[in-house]
């Protein structure tokens, strides 16, 4: 994800949206032209340095030349108008890939809202996939998702290449306990009970359809390419929530990982985090946050430096989403929503509903859980832009 205080705006916004343009230009009249995007600055992995004043040729939906000059006459498809884009002054790079993102609602909208403004819903959700794709990213991967969210996502005309992981959250554990009963046990179909819990489930839930083996099995079928698990004891005003056994997240990574799937777990502490290494998960989906000792908040702790010198060893996954803090701070900033960028992103009629007391997130902060019992299968109600995300 791109940290937005760091990364140089007219980097983000000339450099990715030419390359957009070039993309889109390229998918709109593949059978009808050429595109060469000329004087450009390519910017690359597989690069040490920038490519400077470089000529990239495309031919339908390939790429076949790289170069510092112009292509020869004879380069051009027969029969067929080139489209030139003068790339002077920006930067081409290949698609990003935002591995961490929850795209099933409008930032900072609960369901019932999208229900009283109808037109501001449609037109942010028209929007947004066009946003991803406007600031570079043309893969996506929604962490806690399912069949019938990626379909309505996919609906549009224009979207990101998007693919999603099932959520295998402990049974009304972490993020369940912030959704309504009995609506909680649909919005996370791939939910798994432990053993001894039979007593106390609900109606209509079969332990054995909910093992670790069953959650992986079905999440496979609905098309997931990964698991997400969770390991969170609460946040905020809420401390003591159930966590899973060491155990039960052996069982799911063994079972993943024999169904050809990579493990990612919510860990945001140091006993997250350790549990996380235990049970051989693939990555870790958030940065250190919480180093459960309050004796240092500055120094790194005997304790974290273990824990982050296993990431290391392991070699494990660790995906650091700062951008959360930075949408926290967003959140009380009088600034925000005046800020430029976000006219690019969402449309006006969402950024000027952000700035009535309906739609003002901070001051709903105070009654966020009230909020969140409330929404059903919406996610923790905070605005944030693109490339950050709740505490998922």
């Amino acid at each position: 994800m791109i940290d937005k205080s760091t990364a140089p705006r007219s980097f983000r916004f000339a450099s990715l949206s030419s390359c957009l343009i070039a993309l889109g230009l390229c998918c709109a009249s593949v059978a009808a032209r050429d595109l060469r995007i000329e004087h450009v600055t390519i910017v690359s992995p597989e690069r040490l340095r920038p490519m400077r004043e470089a000529t990239v040729y495309i031919q339908g939906d390939r790429i076949v030349s790289i170069s510092r000059r112009p292509p020869s006459g004879s380069a051009r498809s027969p029969g067929t108008a080139v489209e030139i884009i003068d790339g002077q002054g920006l930067y081409l790079a290949p698609g990003l890939i935002d591995s961490h993102v929850h795209l099933n609602e409008i930032p900072g909208m609960t369901d019932e809202q999208e229900k009283v403004h109808p037109d501001i819903a449609s037109a942010a959700r028209g929007q947004i996939p066009r946003s991803f794709l406007y600031l570079g990213f043309t893969t996506l991967i929604d962490l806690i998702s399912t069949p019938e969210t990626m379909a309505r996502w996919k609906s549009h005309d224009i979207a990101p290449d998007t693919y999603f992981c099932g959520g295998a959250a402990l049974i009304d554990s972490y993020p369940m306990n912030y959704m309504p009963k009995p609506v909680r046990y649909q919005c996370m179909p791939y939910m798994i009970v432990e053993p001894g819990a039979d007593a106390r489930l609900p109606p209509g839930v079969d332990a054995a359809a909910h093992s670790p083996q069953a959650a992986v099995a079905h999440l496979k079928s609905d098309g997931a390419i990964c698991v997400k698990t969770f390991f969170e004891r609460g946040f905020g005003g809420v401390h003591e929530l159930p966590v899973p056994r060491l155990e039960t997240i052996r069982a799911l990574v063994i079972a993943a990982h024999a169904a050809g799937l990579p493990v990612l777990m919510h860990a945001n502490s140091a006993e997250a985090q350790s549990f996380g290494l235990d049970a051989g998960v693939d990555i870790l989906a958030h940065g250190l946050w919480n180093w459960n000792d309050p004796s240092s908040t500055i120094e790194v702790t005997p304790a974290v430096r273990a824990v982050l010198d296993r990431v290391v060893e392991t070699k494990i996954g660790w995906q650091a989403t700062i951008q959360v803090l930075y949408g926290v701070r967003d959140l009380f900033s009088t600034s925000f929503l005046s800020d430029p960028a976000l006219a690019r992103v969402l449309p006006s009629s969402l950024i000027a509903w952000y700035g009535t007391k309906e739609g003002t997130v901070a001051s709903r902060l105070g009654c966020r859980h009230a909020n969140y019992r409330s929404q059903g299968c919406g996610s923790p109600n905070e605005l944030r832009l693109f490339g950050g995300d709740w505490q998922g």
